[in-house]
């Protein structure tokens, strides 16, 4: 990966800085390559101006003449100069490197090109004209400038032609050409290291964070990073450590789970096994006759029927947490009266407070509370949580069930005066695997609650438990209606 990573950046780096040195290099080459050809012609043009000048003068000697033209010369290396007459001779005539200037008649301008022809035609006539044409002199291309020469009575009597080969503009040009090239060079090769650095730099923490995620994935959920860039990579690095505290916790809770799941199956092993070895151990004293002696057959099938009574609730509650817990087993739903449940509920509560001393009264608003739910099924959990107030309140104590409206909720709250819970119990209440066993509860499964909050959750219904040692507690159900 990071070799990957490396060699992309530099391809990178390096790809921009030869694109931007391919545009900058044919800029460069037709901006250099103009403004050198405007500075050449500026100078011919000068130069030439300044002969037109010396020409028209009168008073300038030939020998004066001569000694300009061969400092022209001199100065315009690798340049050719001609001065053309009105008749069309040319009166003098200069090529650089070939034995300096020429004066007096020569060949008429049919020896000259016809596009320089017409340069001298129309300087003759008194302008000023430049051509860029290729030369079979210099065999390359050239820039011709021409002036015309006035006398001093302002009229045109000769024209100046001055050329210059292009080729010396282009090797002015080749030289920054040159540099431009080694620049990009040069350019390259930092980019090259600054790429190599860079990726560096950036893919250390990209690795760091590929190691945490594989000892993530090995279950070494403790790791850690220490990342503390304010940038993306930063964040990416603080919310691998998010995930790493989630899946600890996680991991901590499953945990947890599997240890009360444990304990949960070797408690219910354990009540089912007592009432069996109860069972066997009656069922052979009856075959071979044998029981003991205050017990009498009555009193022995009594027995039997109540361990088993125990059984058939265990096994049913079992059933029934089972079901509710499958997510794929569905709830009959359907519109009830919610009055109608509360009414069986402490119908059937009532001989049994009765039974235990138990004052048992209620508080329920009037009106129509039409939910959506499964009767049966709410009536079981209002039922566990009623049967564990009886259970747990002694004798002349009361229970109390209120039931009321509060804008689009239910609320309904069943409070006894038992003994109250901790809150580390509390906690506990309505936990998957967890049982609720107590010395005062000898006849139930300990299964109560923990139906009743997955009917609850099946009903979206939120459970709250208020509850302190020695102050009793209160269950209070928010309905949605």
């Amino acid at each position: 990966m990071k070799s990957g990573i490396t060699r992309r950046l530099i391809t990178y780096f390096v790809g921009v800085i030869l694109l931007f040195a391919l545009i900058l290099s044919m800029m460069f080459i037709m901006m250099f390559r103009n403004q050198t050809v405007d500075n050449v012609k500026a100078e011919i043009t000068s130069n030439a101006r300044e002969l037109a000048d010396l020409l028209g003068d009168e008073n300038v000697t030939n020998t004066e003449l001569l000694a300009r033209f061969s400092e022209l010369d001199d100065v315009l290396e690798d340049a050719q100069l001609w001065v053309v007459t009105q008749d069309g001779k040319i009166w003098a005539r200069s090529i650089s490197g070939n034995n300096g200037m020429g004066m007096g008649m020569h060949n008429n301008t049919s020896t000259l090109t016809l596009r320089v022809r017409n340069v001298v035609d129309d300087v003759l006539s008194g302008e000023e004209r430049s051509t860029d044409t290729f030369s079979d002199i210099y065999n390359s291309r050239t820039l011709t400038v021409g002036v015309p020469v006035y006398n001093t009575q302002n009229q045109v009597i000769a024209a100046i032609l001055i050329s210059a080969s292009v080729t010396m503009i282009q090797s002015t040009a080749n030289v920054g050409i040159r540099i431009l090239f080694m620049s990009t060079f040069v350019g390259i090769i930092i980019a090259v290291l600054a790429g190599y650095f860079l990726s560096k730099r950036f893919i250390q923490p990209v690795l760091t964070m590929d190691q945490a995620v594989t000892q993530l994935a090995q279950g070494r959920y403790d790791i850690r990073l220490n990342n503390q860039s304010n940038d993306e990579i930063g964040d990416l690095g603080r919310n691998l450590n998010v995930l790493g505290k989630r899946l600890e916790d996680a991991s901590r809770q499953s945990a947890n789970l599997e240890k009360m799941r444990q304990n949960f199956i070797a408690d219910i092993t354990h009540e089912l096994r007592t009432p069996v070895t109860v069972l066997r151990g009656y069922a052979e004293g009856l075959r071979d006759g044998i029981y003991p002696e205050e017990y009498s057959l009555d009193d022995v099938s009594a027995q039997m029927i109540r361990e088993t009574t125990g059984m058939q609730r265990l096994i049913g509650d079992l059933l029934e947490l089972s079901r509710l817990e499958d997510p794929d087993f569905k709830l009959v739903f359907s519109d009830v009266e919610f009055h109608d449940i509360l009414n069986d509920v402490l119908r059937g509560s009532v001989e049994r407070a009765r039974k235990n001393d138990i004052t048992l009264t209620s508080d329920i608003e009037e009106g129509v509370w039409k939910i959506k739910g499964d009767y049966d099924r709410l009536r079981m959990m209002l039922n566990a949580v009623m049967d564990n107030a009886l259970k747990f309140t002694p004798s002349s104590k009361a229970i109390r069930v209120s039931a009321k409206k509060d804008k689009a909720k239910l609320i309904v709250a069943i409070q006894d005066e038992g003994p109250g819970m901790s809150q580390e119990r509390q906690d506990q209440l309505f936990k998957r695997y967890q049982r609720i066993k107590d010395p005062n509860n000898a006849t139930g499964s300990g299964l109560g609650l923990a139906i009743a909050s997955n009917i609850a959750s099946r009903h979206n219904i939120r459970i709250d438990v208020q509850s302190s040692e020695d102050k009793g507690s209160t269950f209070i159900f928010t309905i949605p209606l």
